[in-house]
């Protein structure tokens, strides 16, 4: 399991799900994968966004990808086993790719259609006032979370999108991987705007 703090989601940046279909998603492969591997293979998903995003096969969830997988899980940026950890982060950090000197660099979630199904079933069973109520009962201090300006809307917003794209994708049999991180070089977060 792994515990990913605030600052190192908000170092992580934007967030995007794609929806790929099996001859891409070479799972064994990827199980032993080194760190250069596994950058190649977030570089082919980049490569082929053009493509995806054109098919609907691509979903930009920006930065509201941990605040979605806060309010679908126990309010932490933790791994678990539930079909709400599916949706983002997932169980395990297993195609995570940390930077020289430790801290991560890239998260990489990939799901196996049985999972995108599992997520797609549990994604479809939450509304707009069930995921302002998981939202409502997240302890900021107790969940490493510094609340933004908008923070819920947006979120709102990009979760209907991901339940309708992961419903999708359940129903076309495809793999989902979802790819945070990038090059930033690791800094000190930046802080929060101030309340409006």
């Amino acid at each position: 399991m792994f515990l990913l703090s605030g600052a190192e989601a908000r170092r992580c940046g934007r967030g995007a799900h794609y929806a790929i279909p099996a001859e891409w998603a070479d799972a064994d492969h990827l199980d032993g994968a080194t760190a250069d591997q596994l950058r190649a293979f977030i570089d082919s998903l980049d490569d082929r966004s053009r493509e995806l995003r054109a098919g609907g096969w691509a979903l930009m969830t920006d930065k509201a990808w941990h605040l979605i997988h806060r309010c679908l899980t126990d309010g932490t940026l933790g791994g678990g086993w539930t079909a709400g950890h599916l949706c983002v982060l997932g169980p395990t950090d297993a195609y995570w790719v940390e930077r020289e000197g430790g801290g991560v660099d890239w998260i990489v979630n990939l799901l196996g259609p049985d999972d995108v199904r599992e997520a797609a079933a549990f994604a479809r069973g939450i509304d707009g006032a069930e995921f302002r109520r998981r939202y409502d009962a997240i302890d900021p201090e107790g969940c490493d979370y510094e609340p933004w300006p908008d923070d819920f809307e947006s979120a709102l917003g990009s979760f209907l999108q991901l339940q309708r794209f992961f419903g999708r994708a359940a129903r076309a049999g495809r793999w989902v991987v979802f790819v945070a991180g990038g090059p930033a070089e690791p800094g000190p977060a930046p802080d929060p705007p101030a309340p409006r």
